[in-house]
C-alpha cells in the first residue's frame, strides 16, 4: 500500500527560490553566450594570426600578378618598338596594292 498523503503536504516556493531559480537559469544563459562568443573570437584570432605568421594561403593571386605585370610590360616594350620601327613598304607601294586588290574584287562576277 501506498503510505504518501493524496494531498500534497509541502510549503509554496517562496518568491526567493523562484528569483533563485529564474537567476541560476538565465546565468547558465549568459555562460553559454559567453562560451560561444570566446570560441568565435579564438576560432578568428588563429586565422588572423596564421594570416600574418604564413601569409595568405592562395600565392596564386600574387602569381597572377606578377604575370600581369609582366605581361604589361612586354606589350609596352612591343608597342614601343613597332612604334619606332621604319616600314619596308612605301606608301606608294601600299596605294598601289590596295588598288590593285580593288581591281580584282570589282572583275569578280558571282554566278548563280
Amino acid at each position: 500500500m501506498n503510505c504518501q498523503p493524496a494531498v500534497d503536504t509541502s510549503s509554496p516556493q517562496t518568491l526567493e527560490k523562484i528569483k533563485h531559480k529564474l537567476m541560476s537559469q538565465n546565468q547558465k544563459d549568459q555562460k553559454r553566450r559567453e562560451d560561444l562568443i570566446n570560441r568565435e573570437n579564438m576560432r578568428i584570432f588563429l586565422k588572423i594570426n596564421e594570416v600574418v605568421e604564413y601569409g595568405p594561403k592562395s600565392l596564386n593571386f600574387l602569381n597572377k600578378k606578377q604575370e600581369i605585370r609582366k605581361i604589361v610590360q612586354e606589350n609596352e616594350m612591343l608597342k614601343n618598338k613597332i612604334a619606332s620601327a621604319k616600314s619596308f613598304v612605301s606608301r606608294t607601294e601600299i596605294i598601289q596594292h590596295q588598288s590593285q586588290c580593288y581591281q580584282e574584287k570589282s572583275g569578280l562576277e558571282y554566278s548563280i
